[in-house]
């Protein structure tokens, strides 16, 4: 009995020692600001149907991040970002002919961010879904001649799957950096079906008071 009491007390005070161990992040949520730099193209194209590269652009957008369990190893994200994205023609012969293709989205991804190195509680990876809405688009030709989009072309909602994974700094849960990878789930094109995104996003993500700081300087400029 006697020793059923200690073994008893032992596990009460692990239980409460553990309790009070702090937590490694400032917070358990955060509002934060994200930019960053797309490279993005397309998949899905017959072989030698186009011969295309991949378009460089930009995104940026605020998120809000909760933990969502007591060690504060796994996170729940909701992000709302403007993004470029789009593809360029490399075999383009004549003056008119397209030479790019550049389609702005407003993403909304939600997805989770998992941390799972107990020596690393700063890294993490995670995945997630996306829907995105096309805000607008133009085709660029060879000579510089700008068209806007067909409507009935493209699809204005796009589904993706993202994969993320990244880097938290000074324990802040609103600062860091993350690659992401935006893999297509629905086509962009009903002119040429089974074209999906595929884009892949390096972006800084800071305090949310940052951004905001920003806005207010450019009201008053």
């Amino acid at each position: 009995m006697k020793h059923l009491l200690l073994l008893l007390v032992f596990k009460l005070c692990s239980f409460a020692g553990y309790s009070q161990e702090e937590p490694f992040f400032d917070s358990s949520w955060a509002i934060y600001g994200r930019a960053g730099v797309n490279s993005a193209g397309t998949r899905g194209w017959y072989p030698g149907q186009a011969e295309l590269k991949r378009t460089v652009g930009f995104n940026v957008g605020v998120g809000y991040s909760q933990a969502i369990n007591f060690r504060e190893d796994t996170w729940v994200n909701a992000e709302a970002s403007f993004s470029q994205q789009g593809f360029k023609f490399t075999n383009v012969a004549a003056p008119e002919d397209p030479e790019s293709v550049s389609l702005n989205y407003l993403n909304i991804p939600v997805f989770v961010r998992y941390f799972p190195f107990p020596n690393m509680r700063n890294v993490y990876v995670g995945g997630g879904a996306q829907i995105g809405i096309r805000l607008d688009g133009r085709i660029t030709a060879r000579n510089g001649t700008m068209y806007r989009i067909n409507e009935n072309d493209f699809p204005r909602t796009d589904w993706s799957g993202i994969g993320v994974a990244g880097i938290h700094f000074a324990k802040r849960t609103d600062l860091g950096l993350e690659v992401r990878y935006q893999h297509g789930l629905t086509s962009i094109s009903r002119e040429v079906a089974g074209v999906k995104q595929s884009v892949i996003q390096v972006d800084l993500f800071f305090p949310g008071s940052f951004l905001m700081d920003i806005l207010s300087i450019g009201v008053f400029l």
